[in-house]
């Protein structure tokens, strides 16, 4: 008889924070502050974005080029300014939409900015396409959850805050979500961006 068990070891990846699934390999890095950390394979671009050096590389770090584009969407439209994948921009107060409809999908926007949609992108070619909602919460607020069978996430996206996009919260069983979270009106891209179901 086979004896098969939960592995204690938790593991986490020290760019987006997610816990690792078992056998999802890490890459070794050190932090600029010399600490040893641990990334997943789908943060490896943001942590050499970040200057991080990988273990086993030259001591100078790589800096990719960032190949800066306007965004599309409301923010492209108004004139935002130009912006590196991975670090969302917030809106400024004068330009935050005033439309519910309008605030979402620049909710939206903003999360696909993000290295977030990585995440996704990685998760769904294991557990398959994911359950979406996205819940304005207040004027300037919105919550995005993202939900396997074996998994879920919740993002809070603020759209003035210093850091728009922010993971708030995670589990396994999706009766763990408040009810209000659970109206699947969005749908996720092969790429982990996430649109409003037509």
């Amino acid at each position: 008889m086979i004896d098969i068990r939960r592995n204690d070891i938790e593991t986490t990846c020290a760019v987006c924070g997610r816990t690792l699934l078992l056998g999802e390999r890490l890459v070794a890095y050190e932090s600029p502050d010399g600490a040893d950390a641990r990334v997943c394979e789908l943060c490896v671009d943001q942590a050499d974005a970040l200057g991080w050096i990988r273990e086993g590389s030259l001591s100078v770090p790589l800096q990719l080029q960032s190949a800066r584009t306007r965004p599309r969407g409301l923010k492209g439209f108004l004139g935002g300014s130009r912006q590196r994948r991975g670090v969302p921009e917030p809106f400024s107060p004068e330009a935050l939409p005033a439309d519910p409809r309008d605030a979402v999908e620049a909710g939206l926007e903003l999360f696909n900015e993000s290295y977030h949609p990585r995440t996704v992108c990685g998760i769904s070619r294991t557990l398959g396409d994911p359950r979406v909602s996205v819940v304005m919460r207040s004027h300037r607020e919105v919550v995005v959850t993202v939900v396997w069978d074996l998994s879920w996430y919740q993002f809070r996206v603020d759209m003035l805050g210093p850091q728009p996009v922010t993971l708030q919260q995670r589990g396994e069983d999706v009766a763990e979500i408040d009810s209000r979270f659970q109206d699947w009106n969005a749908q996720a891209e092969p790429d982990g961006t996430l649109a409003l179901a037509v």
